[in-house]
């Protein structure tokens, strides 16, 4: 079976599911990354080389300005009434504004103004018109030159929101598309990867090379598309072949660290970094001091192919350091990628209007401020290492569009979200313990390695005051009886002693043992908000497939 790199902006779920179980139906499994705090250049090459080629959806994404024309006018109000008069007219001209909205009231004695909008009473209190400028100059309704004047200058969609015939105010839209899966696809095109792109059929034409593969699709039309969407998947399919062979030459070394461009820096922060590398296990390969242009040769090009991972300060003098930083790079070597001076900090937009996110520049540091860049290169190394989640069935596509939805309707996320989502994807299948037997030991081992694998997703300070929060509401709020009540809590101590001993393997070993209790303890665990103790829980008690290799995350 084949895994695809699965590229898709995380604020339209719906749009996500029909692609992913199209997908899915071709016999392709999905690889691919929920909301997370930690992002770089080096996770994303790291996936995409582990993958046998992208399908990336583009779609539109919209900027929604709320301009009031009176101090008492509230925004969300007029966002709501934009959002409620839309959606009844099933004419989303704006579908950003009802993306952004998720609670509507409920519209009666709706009318269809053709081609300008809507209108309806809402919630039985106000007579509400959303029109465009053309139904205002229509019925002689104007405006006066200071509103004007506070109205955005470039907009795709602008309507204006009347209430009892009174203008109150104006929502005005400016589509985009995600600078992220832009970044990815032009990461695969270097990469050379087999590359499918499903384009909204809102953006210009010009937005994608015409040499990839490519279909548009329409938000009203999926179903009578599925045709040409499927006929793109199996052309497609040509390119990835029934079975993708194997790396012709697999690894053999330990894992590898390529050091470039430090020199000239000073001996200190080659320190720093070098300890860092070591912690994780790498082996690190300085090319500018273990190898001379161009005597190196074959052994270099070598050396750079199996390098699993490249640190490199862009402020390298040597010529030999810019070139081997152009070598990695074209030989899509993940790369961290540093700089101390601070005019490199932020790549500037091309020409072109191409937007590099901030998660994808060249890193800012001080290199007489070792503490902060020892924290920096950190963070950068946990979002290298942090794992995609694979995708085998549609039940699973289901609950991850669903658990995206769940997790915050506005499309912004907590630095918990991603372990939240992790637990409701792949909570509930098989005990992980039930694998092994029951054998103590095995079981021991098996939530050390689920712990290892999941410790940069889990704050531990997060878990405490969860704990602490449940723990005081509990009592209260509990309906078991009271021999069960007395195993809970103490449980729940044991796990604020295992917290302080930052022992994360026996934490998940004990929430996985109140999973007997996982529909009387989820109630008041929403009801405090304890959503990283609620992740974890519904993460100890999962398995992520059906045999102890696929048990983690990869």
């Amino acid at each position: 079976m084949n895994i695809v790199y699965f590229s898709h902006s995380y604020n339209d779920p719906l749009v996500n599911e029909y692609f992913s179980q199209l997908i899915q139906s071709e016999n392709l499994t999905l690889s691919l990354d929920p909301p997370s705090n930690k992002f770089n250049a080096a996770k994303l090459i790291r996936h995409l080389d582990n993958c046998d080629g992208m399908i990336a959806l583009l779609s539109r994404r919209s900027d929604v300005t709320i301009t009031p024309f009176e101090k008492g006018t509230k925004e969300d109000d007029l966002l709501t009434y934009v959002a409620a008069i839309d959606s009844e007219s099933k004419f989303l001209i704006a579908r950003g504004v009802t993306f952004a909205s998720p609670a509507l009231p409920r519209v009666t004695n709706f009318q269809l103004i053709p081609g300008r909008g809507g209108s309806g009473t809402v919630e039985g209190a106000h007579n509400v018109t959303v029109a465009t400028a053309d139904y205002l100059e229509e019925n002689d309704t104007s405006l006066n030159n200071s509103v004007i004047q506070r109205l955005p200058t470039q907009y795709d969609v602008r309507q204006f929101v009347l209430i009892d015939g009174v203008p109150k105010g104006a929502i005005s839209v400016r589509y985009r598309i995600s600078s992220y899966v832009r970044f990815e696809i032009s990461q695969c095109l270097k990469a050379q990867k087999p590359l499918l792109v499903f384009v909204d059929d809102v953006l210009e034409d010009d937005i994608i090379p015409s040499m990839v593969l490519q279909r548009r699709f329409s938000r009203r039309s999926l179903i009578r598309q599925m045709r040409e969407h499927r006929h793109a998947l199996e052309i497609f399919k040509t390119y990835l072949g029934e079975s993708c062979p194997p790396r012709y030459q697999p690894f053999l070394r330990q894992k590898t660290c390529l050091l470039i461009g430090f020199a000239h820096q000073n001996a200190s922060l080659k320190d720093v970094i070098r300890s860092l590398l070591n912690d994780r296990g790498y082996v690190i390969v300085e090319l500018e001091e273990d190898m001379r242009l161009p005597r190196a040769g074959l052994t270099m090009y070598d050396v750079i192919a199996s390098a699993d991972l490249a640190v490199c300060m862009i402020d390298g003098r040597l010529p030999r350091s810019q070139y081997l930083i152009g070598a990695i790079n074209w030989a899509s070597v993940p790369t961290i990628t540093l700089t101390s001076d601070p005019a490199w900090a932020h790549l500037p937009d091309t020409p072109t209007g191409f937007e590099v996110p901030g998660d994808f520049e060249i890193k800012h540091i001080d290199s007489d401020d070792l503490a902060s860049t020892k924290q920096m290169i950190e963070t950068e190394l946990n979002a290298f290492e942090e794992d995609f989640l694979e995708l085998y069935d549609r039940e699973q596509v289901k609950d991850y569009t669903d658990a995206l939805i769940e997790a915050h309707p506005s499309g912004q996320y907590s630095p918990d979200t991603r372990s939240i989502i992790i637990g409701k994807v792949f909570g509930g299948k098989i005990n992980i313990a039930e694998q092994v037997g029951g054998d103590i030991y095995a079981e021991t081992v098996v939530f050390n390695e689920a712990w290892d694998r999941i410790e940069d997703l889990v704050s531990l300070e997060s878990l405490r005051k969860d704990l602490e929060r449940f723990r005081a509401q509990f009592e209260t709020d509990t309906t078991l009886p009271q021999e069960e009540r007395v195993e809970v809590v103490q449980t729940a101590n044991e796990i604020g002693s295992e917290i302080d001993n930052k022992n994360g393997g026996r934490i998940l070993q004990l929430l996985n043992g109140l999973g007997k209790y996982k529909k009387d303890l989820q109630p008041i665990m929403a009801g405090v908000g304890a959503n990283a103790l609620w992740g974890t829980f519904i993460t100890a008690m999962a398995t992520f497939g059906p045999t102890i290799m696929q048990a983690l995350p990869r």
